[in-house]
């Protein structure tokens, strides 16, 4: 399997951000049969970690763990069936546990310095975040220019009415959040809702 390249498929990674374990079981499970096979929970609670080799082996879907912050949580995540790591910044503790497991590591970066340091630890694709409030796809142009073997990861203020405009070259995916599951809908349980929303999102937002 190569994470990678489904990333670079589907384009478009559901970014899962809730701490009850149940909530984020049916928003995947909603997403899933909405034809998204990659997700990205963010791991927001200790209790969301077992959660992922459940939904692996009951659903079939890859998932990743996103909000990774310490070597610990690496290494507890890849060992519940985590396929993928990515971090809102550049670790080194989670870098080293990734290598070791053969997993694939996105780090969150920002500036110049950032891409730099995380160049030159080993990582090509990397996740540009906050990218919105940065600019958007003015900062992306801007960042593009030194660093043009980069492929990105893009998250961070993204709307689904923008998609269209971040489908540049340099752009291996794009982490999206409550566009595909609006609060209303999970608070109001409308799993059903949420599956086609992501069906249309998913038709529309796919290079």
């Amino acid at each position: 399997m190569n994470i990678s390249q489904d990333l670079k498929h589907q384009f478009i990674v559901p970014v899962i951000r809730f701490t009850d374990p149940a909530t984020v079981e049916a928003v995947v499970e909603a997403l899933f049969h909405g034809g998204f096979k990659l997700q990205e929970v963010t791991l927001m609670s200790e209790a969301l970690v077992p959660l992922l080799g459940k939904l692996r082996a009951r659903l079939g879907v890859t998932l990743g763990a996103g909000t990774v912050l310490t070597g610990a949580q690496a290494q507890a995540a890849i060992g519940e069936g985590a396929q993928f790591l990515v971090s809102p910044g550049f670790s080194s503790e989670v870098s080293a546990v990734a290598k070791r497991a053969g997993s694939l590591y996105v780090p969150g970066v920002l500036t110049p310095t950032e891409v730099m340091v995380a160049l030159n630890a080993g990582h090509e694709l990397l996740k540009l975040f906050p990218v919105a409030t940065m600019g958007g796809v003015r900062y992306l142009k801007n960042l593009e220019g030194p660093f043009p073997h980069v492929r990105w990861m893009l998250s961070g203020g993204i709307k689904a009415s923008e998609l269209a405009s971040y489908q540049l070259p340099s752009v291996q995916c794009i982490g999206l959040g409550q566009d595909l599951f609006p609060a209303e809908l999970v608070a109001a349980q409308q799993w059903d809702a949420i599956t086609k929303l992501a069906q249309a999102l998913l038709k529309k937002g796919t290079p």
